[in-house]
């Protein structure tokens, strides 16, 4: 019978360097942390009461085999007390058995633990961190693998207060692209909007990348147009509102009481532009659409073509400029505002919103309120006032 060398870390005793405690064929480099033991069966005469000459195994002595294994078995039912012992242990054949009964311990409680199952399983493979102790952004979360966009994309859901509790309700939805920042700011901004100006309550599916990286980032990607000043490459906004219509939208409306007639889609900047994108390509896909601080670059003339067919009639499109934004995001905005204005074709009726003190991005929250209770002010007047706590 043949024995393979194991490698095992033999703590230092105290007063010692960390050499000190290996056997003379380990020896350190000169480091502060010791090299592992490398040593076999045979090699462990002192400790262990086996023979194993001419490669045969036979216990020395049954007395000392006994004790040997009597005393193991005793360490291993009291690991605490041979952790204590090993840290000042200065003999070497007990240093380890010592050893040997807390590794045997700790293996035998990882094969004994058993495995989470059930929700608890769920949640701690699903959302390693739980939201559900902040109750404005408590909701639901899932990933969605897309085959228009070929990339993961994590979506975060607000539910409304009282989700539970009326099971027969059906809500607004509102898609936020550039969740992974303004989801976690518009969710708490919508119950404090329900709360002070009545905004009726509403699911808001956050649309996010997992990150800022632009190595999973892609909204250079998704957020633009084909285009003849286009990069090669960031084209993706048609694969991206495939992915909408076609796989979040459904998805999203499976799991959660939505309305589908009350779907709106919001985003700034960069995504701003594929709100004013995608409502000329699907006007009725969503019953309205905020653009926050659009770009209008590149593939700008794109936001000019005519718009697809539609057959809906009540649709909204909120253009929100920041006064202290660059001069010419502001000149952007107010040119396309005039020539949808204009347009007898144009599917939506256009709202442009001014900010006199607003920013490029920092002001999303007052765009976000003045936008929603434009849109939702029929609904605002009916509800019953609440009282203030």
């Amino acid at each position: 019978m043949r024995f393979r060398p194991f490698a095992m870390h033999l703590p230092a005793r105290p007063g010692d360097g960390a050499a000190a405690a290996l056997p003379q064929d380990s020896v350190s480099d000169g480091a502060a942390r010791p090299r592992p033991v490398a040593c076999t069966i045979a090699g462990l005469h002192d400790a262990m009461p086996l023979d194993t000459a001419a490669g045969r195994v036979r216990i020395k002595a049954p007395v000392e085999g006994i004790r040997f294994v009597g005393a193991l078995l005793h360490d291993m039912r009291h690991p605490k007390s041979a952790l204590r012992k090993l840290r000042v242990c200065r003999d070497r054949a007990q240093r380890i058995r010592l050893a040997l009964a807390c590794t045997a311990t700790l293996l035998l409680a990882a094969c004994a633990s058993p495995p989470l199952a059930g929700p608890h399983a769920a949640r701690a493979a699903a959302a390693p961190v739980p939201l559900d102790h902040l109750p404005a952004l408590r909701g639901d979360y899932f990933a969605l693998d897309s085959q228009h966009t070929g990339r993961r994309h994590h979506i975060y859901v607000r539910l409304p207060e009282g989700y539970a509790e009326n099971p027969h309700a059906r809500y607004p939805v509102v898609y936020v692209l550039d969740g992974d920042s303004l989801f976690p700011l518009l969710a708490p901004t919508h119950l404090f909007l329900h709360y002070d100006e009545r905004l009726p309550e509403a699911i808001l599916v956050g649309i996010a990348y997992g990150g800022f990286d632009p190595s999973i980032n892609k909204r250079n990607v998704d957020f633009s147009a084909p285009g003849d000043d286009a990069r090669p490459g960031e084209a993706g906004a048609p694969a991206f509102l495939d992915f909408l219509r076609n796989e979040l939208l459904p998805q999203a409306e499976n799991r959660y009481r939505i309305d589908p007639l009350q779907r709106v889609l919001l985003g700034q900047s960069r995504s701003g532009y594929f709100v004013l994108w995608s409502a000329l390509q699907d006007p009725d896909l969503f019953r309205a659409r905020i653009a926050s601080n659009p770009a209008f670059t590149p593939a700008r003339q794109a936001l000019f073509g005519a718009p697809a067919a539609h057959g809906r009639d009540d649709l909204d499109l909120v253009l929100a400029s920041g006064a202290r934004d660059a001069g010419f995001r502001m000149r952007n905005a107010i040119e396309w505002n005039a020539f949808w204005t204009a347009r007898p074709d144009a599917p939506w009726t256009i709202r442009h919103l001014v900010l006199p003190e607003g920013t490029h991005a920092a002001s999303i929250g007052e765009v976000y309120r003045q936008a929603m209770t434009g849109l939702f002010r029929e609904e605002i007047d009916a509800a019953p006032a609440q009282a203030a706590d």
